[in-house]
């Protein structure tokens, strides 16, 4: 009998989790941070016997996991993995983009790999040969928002818009949501046409919170996984637990 586990991914804002029931994802939650009781029900409701916390938080999810117990164990760059670090400072690789790593090499086949995480930050991540060589950091849609807000002195907080933004904007919030959301869309369909123009072929795989938007408009052949994080984490987490 395959033994219940979980694995939760602690962001910025939400924190996203999800049970498995030995390799199959059977249920996922969604919860913004502050509402972790209801998380912590959810995983005694499935009487799971232990699993990973990742987290991009300050105290790396100490918190979470101690309300979780002793099984719960934290994701960080020195449990064993299936691949290769090559990052120069593997010390401050972020440990979401490591699991979508991960996650990414169970899912696809092949030499060549970019990971696009359309999060809190746009990440990408390439992989060469089961090895994680390296990427870029931008900031994600929200941020891009709060910046302008936050570094003007008149323009507002503007909402994401889920609806196709229109190209020229005729107001100042139109003009935002085309500055931004366009904007970032123009970006990530330049990095993937310059990792393709190098590398052929390339296996493209686009995931995170803001993914929906995103995956429909791009033109290059993709992937969509939304929960990539999470199963990454749980193939780092049965590296552990399972004899080599």
């Amino acid at each position: 009998m395959h033994q219940t586990t979980y694995a939760i991914d602690q962001g910025n804002s939400v924190t996203k989790a999800a049970i498995f029931e030995g390799s199959a994802l059977i249920d996922h939650l969604r919860v913004p941070n502050g509402e972790e009781s209801t998380l912590l029900e959810w995983i005694i409701l499935h009487r799971c016997r232990g699993g990973i916390v990742s987290s991009v938080r300050a105290d790396s999810g100490k918190q979470l996991r101690e309300a979780l117990g002793e099984n719960a164990m934290a994701m960080h760059t020195q449990l064993t993995m299936p691949l290769d670090i090559m990052y120069a400072t593997p010390s401050t690789l972020g440990v979401d983009r490591l699991a979508n790593a991960v996650g990414a090499l169970s899912a696809h086949a092949g030499p060549h790999i970019l990971v696009i995480d359309c999060g809190s930050c746009l990440t990408v991540t390439y992989l060469e040969n089961r090895a994680l060589i390296g990427g870029s950091i931008s900031p994600g849609m929200r941020m891009r928002y709060a910046a302008l807000a936050h570094f003007t002195g008149k323009l507002p907080l503007v909402t994401p818009q889920i609806q196709p933004v229109q190209l020229t904007g005729t107001d100042t919030q139109t003009s935002i949501q085309s500055g931004v959301q366009l904007g970032m869309l123009a970006e990530i369909q330049e990095i993937i046409q310059a990792y393709c123009s190098k590398i052929n072929p390339l296996h493209v795989i686009v995931t995170g919170g803001d993914a929906s938007y995103f995956v429909p408009r791009l033109k290059s052949p993709i992937f969509a996984e939304p929960f990539l994080t999470l199963m990454g984490l749980h193939e780092i987490y049965q590296l552990q637990i399972i004899p080599s």
